[in-house]
């Protein structure tokens, strides 16, 4: 813990952009800092409490979006081991949420909660109203099952060694030697 120093955003926590809660949680945390930092009478306190509220208030939106990081590094590395495996009862719930959520209007109020930072997704998703509006669309749609539309890593990288080869070379002419 540094006193005197003050960070938000990614000097805080990263997060994968894909779930598009960077910028909502560094404005969060600066929230927080201009609210308490005026009140402060020890910088070691300040960084203390800073710290318990960044554990409490944020990390469980950087553990949600870990979480996702690893699922779809798992689906990245071998999609059609993933696509083969029947999906378990809770991951075909998780999946289903985004298909639902274009569906139904409540669903999709949960899914922006969540997105938002205004609720975790547990929170957002966990409600009877949600929970029965969901259980609902997979009645409606007895087939769903989660999908990936990509190719496995080994072919993606397969596809960019191959792209390279072939693309001609940029020089920056200004980094030359004279010879």
């Amino acid at each position: 813990m540094v006193t005197g120093l003050v960070g938000v955003g990614d000097s805080v926590a990263y997060t994968n952009p894909t779930m598009g809660q960077g910028v909502a949680m560094a404005l969060w945390a600066a929230r927080w800092v201009a609210r308490h930092a005026g009140a402060a009478t020890d910088p070691a306190s300040f960084a203390a409490e800073y710290h318990r509220w960044l554990a409490r208030a944020l990390r469980p939106w950087f553990d949600a979006q870990v979480a996702a990081d690893r699922a779809n590094a798992a689906q990245l590395a071998d999609p059609a081991r993933a696509s083969a495996e029947p999906p378990t009862a809770a991951a075909r719930e998780r999946a289903a949420l985004s298909a639902c959520a274009h569906d139904d209007p409540t669903v999709m109020r949960a899914r922006a909660k969540a997105r938002h930072l205004v609720l975790t997704a547990d929170q957002a998703y966990g409600t009877q109203e949600v929970r029965a509006r969901l259980a609902h669309w997979l009645d409606a749609h007895p087939d769903f099952t989660p999908a990936y539309d990509g190719p496995a890593r080994a072919e993606w990288e397969s596809a960019l060694g191959h792209a390279s080869e072939s693309a001609p070379e940029h020089t920056n002419s200004a980094a030359r030697t004279p010879e």
